[in-house]
């Protein structure tokens, strides 16, 4: 049985330590599962991590520490329900900042990187509607209303807004290109 180093602990270990991560040319990833767990409960850690990234990409910094640790203790994808180890959570801006979205708490969820690429810079309520399962949809309204302190009517009819100027800028785009 093979074994391998961890790149935290430095200690080698059965290759059954390791989750799968098709990424890495040996297929597992680069941590064993006890130091990767340890690093998951440290929430001051991936708060860290977290401004980092967001730091690295460029975007403002507006939200709170206490905000990103409230969002990345969430462990599931709000689109897709799977649930996510840290290193495959991302933050999705609800209304992306690219139309913009603001960078804050209650524009933010968690998302996996497969659901957060696909949807892209569309509206929510559009990705909602074709990629979504309605449990899915039903929950992540209700943590809209719960963060923004609006009703799930009012969320609801803020994304609709948000998809019918989506539509507009489209039909205008479209309109000037031919």
């Amino acid at each position: 049985m093979g074994k391998k180093r961890c790149s935290k602990c430095h200690i080698k270990k059965p290759l059954t330590s390791y989750q799968v991560d098709n990424k890495n040319k040996d297929g597992l990833r680069t941590e064993c599962r006890e130091c990767r767990s340890a690093s998951r409960a440290n929430s001051v850690t991936r708060s860290k991590q977290a401004i980092s990234r967001m730091k690295h990409k460029g975007m403002s910094i507006d939200l709170t520490t206490h905000g990103i640790a409230w969002t990345l203790g969430e462990c599931r994808c709000s689109y897709c329900g799977v649930e996510l180890e840290y290193s495959e959570t991302t933050i999705d801006h609800i209304t992306p900042t690219d139309r913009q979205g603001p960078n804050t708490f209650a524009n933010t969820t968690v998302a996996c990187r497969s659901c957060n690429c696909r949807k892209g810079s569309q509206p929510a309520l559009l990705f909602m509607l074709t990629e979504v399962e309605p449990y899915y949809n039903r929950k992540l309204l209700e943590q809209m209303a719960l963060r923004s302190g609006q009703s799930v009517a009012e969320v609801y009819t803020e994304l609709v807004i948000d998809a019918q100027a989506y539509f507009a800028e489209q039909s205008a785009q479209a309109v000037s290109s031919t």
